[in-house]
């Protein structure tokens, strides 16, 4: 991102009594920054959305979703080209970052993640891109699911092509171009997240995007390279 815009989101976020910080992340979608707020003296996450990108299910399901481990959205506005979602600020990390857990603190993370899952289910909501990297850990150690650009409302019956979500962690249907359920999808790729979260480490070889793609289709997980829990290890292979 040029200097320019970044000036220009400066300007923006500064004509709704936020200052900007520092940015947090970017992605495909949108940019999230940490900025505080003059009005409240408090720090929080603002996703930054060209127009051009803007999906409505991401704000959508946020509003809907009322969870104590899900992102919490606080108010939307736009300026010129652009949207901004201001969200919950979560100091404490990702997953991702966090790496291989040991058992207590798996179960501890495990039982949140699975509560914001059955939540999102139940409200008919498929997140579609379940990973380490957009589960965040708040500022008292609690699990929050974030990033629903992906979102969307399905019947808990609905068999669907629309492929979306990051390669390691589709399941083998949406691979071999099959129709799926994005319930059952998000349920694999949940379990994808645990392997992580036990291992620190990915399930499958990534070297190249046709061996990945080999390896999810034929399910080639050797779990006697890993350390794992055998209860926690019978629960990935479940799921």
């Amino acid at each position: 991102m040029s200097a320019l815009n970044i000036d220009q989101i400066k300007i923006d976020i500064s004509n709704h009594d936020y200052e900007y910080v520092k940015m947090l992340g970017s992605g495909s979608y949108g940019n999230v920054f940490l900025c505080k707020s003059l009005k409240y003296y408090d720090f929080f996450a603002i996703k930054y959305i060209p127009k051009s990108k803007v999906k409505d299910e991401e704000y959508i399901s946020l509003i809907k979703l009322k969870h104590h481990h899900i992102i919490k959205l606080y108010d939307i506005f736009s300026e010129s080209d652009s949207t901004y979602l201001v969200m919950e600020y979560c100091p404490n990390a990702t997953l991702k970052q966090k790496g291989k857990l040991d058992y207590n603190e798996f179960i501890y993370y495990s039982k949140q993640i699975l509560e914001a899952l059955f939540y999102c289910h139940s409200q008919k909501i498929a997140h579609r891109d379940i990973k380490p990297d957009n589960i965040f850990i708040d500022k008292y150690d609690r699990v929050k699911l974030a990033d629903f650009g992906f979102a969307k409302q399905f019947d808990h019956s609905t068999i669907t092509n629309e492929r979306c979500g990051s390669i390691m962690y589709c399941s083998p249907e949406i691979i071999k171009g099959v129709a799926f359920n994005p319930f059952q999808a998000d349920i694999y790729a949940l379990g994808i997240t645990f392997f992580y979260m036990a291992t620190g480490k990915f399930p499958f070889p990534h070297f190249s995007i046709d061996n990945l793609k080999k390896a999810i289709v034929f399910c080639q997980i050797d779990f006697n390279k890993y350390n794992i829990n055998s209860e926690i290890q019978n629960l990935i292979a479940k799921m």
